[in-house]
């Protein structure tokens, strides 16, 4: 089987689909990868670190999609990629085909590709294992993101995660417990923060207040509930989650309006669409913007691409 990788050609993009030491386990099992010259700059491997276990180099992105059967990406295939794409060719990336534009689709389509989303990919236990590592990692670098945009500098309240004293510390509401929800919880109580959450499922509430040690407030996911906490909230959370699906709007904009000013809110399912009403997908170089409602400023930054800084 030929198996391909490109450079990822998306802004601020530093992942690879496929490292050297995987790479070098694949060509053993008698299979052929070509790479795009510099495909694994942006996570620290060189050329020379492919060529060392025997893949091949070529220098644009259409020898690859020529010669491969497989191809392995990082983002979402854009109109240009797709162009490229041979009939029937298997192509693996977060594809998140449930907000993809109809247009791509409907080509994917047409050439009859197999596209394979690592969002979507499932193990006989439920466990998400590709997002799962993603979700992880955005969870944990929510309180230093957080952090950042609760300076007065920046736009936001002034205020401590974990208070100072005299001054209590910022209360956190999370909107899902799954893995991001769960990881960002464990991470805010870290630093000090007092953390609320609420996700749908009561048996993962249990758990999270069992890994706690019933230090986080725990609250069922419904209209009435939301409303509430989002008025306590310094730092909002969204973080649902149905793989395969575009993620549910469960804050409209009318109840994200009771937030005050400086407040940062961080979408974490801006990559299916969003779980919070009128978001949109930032940058690492452009992470926030700010947003009037009923003249309160509320300053919102989104993890879509956060885990590229750690590639």
């Amino acid at each position: 089987m030929n198996i391909g990788i490109i450079r990822e050609i998306e802004r601020g993009e530093k992942r690879v689909p496929l490292t050297p030491a995987t790479a070098q386990y694949l060509i053993k099992e008698g299979h052929t990868v070509y790479f795009q010259t510099g495909a694994g700059k942006g996570s620290n491997f060189t050329d020379e670190d492919y060529i060392k276990v025997g893949a091949e180099r070529v220098y644009t992105d259409t020898e690859v999609f020529e010669r491969s059967d497989i191809l392995l990406k990082i983002s979402p295939l854009n109109e240009i990629e797709v162009e490229k794409l041979k009939e029937e060719q298997c192509v693996f990336a977060f594809h998140h085909l449930a907000v993809q534009k109809k247009s791509i689709v409907e080509k994917l389509v047409k050439k009859k590709i197999t596209c394979i989303g690592y969002e979507i990919i499932e193990k006989e236990d439920g466990s998400i294992p590709c997002l799962d590592l993603m979700s992880e990692i955005a969870g944990l670098l929510s309180p230093v993101i957080a952090g950042h945009y609760l300076k007065s500098d920046v736009g936001g309240k002034g205020l401590l995660l974990s208070g100072v004293t005299s001054v209590p510390p910022a209360t956190v509401v999370i909107i899902g417990c799954g893995n991001v929800g769960k990881n960002a919880a464990k991470a805010f109580l870290g630093v000090g923060a007092h953390v609320i959450a609420l996700d749908t499922n009561i048996t993962k509430l249990k758990e999270l207040e069992e890994q706690t040690g019933r230090r986080v407030i725990t609250a069922i996911a419904n209209p009435y509930n939301i409303s509430k906490y989002i008025e306590y909230a310094d730092v909002l959370i969204g973080a649902v989650l149905i793989p395969g699906e575009r993620a549910p709007v469960v804050v409209s904009k009318e109840v994200l309006s009771k937030l005050r000013p400086g407040s940062v809110v961080m979408d974490i399912s801006i990559d299916q669409g969003g779980c919070i009403e009128g978001t949109r997908p930032t940058t690492i170089e452009s992470p926030i913007y700010f947003e009037m409602k009923k003249f309160s400023t509320v300053s919102q930054t989104f993890l879509q691409q956060l885990v590229e800084l750690l590639p």
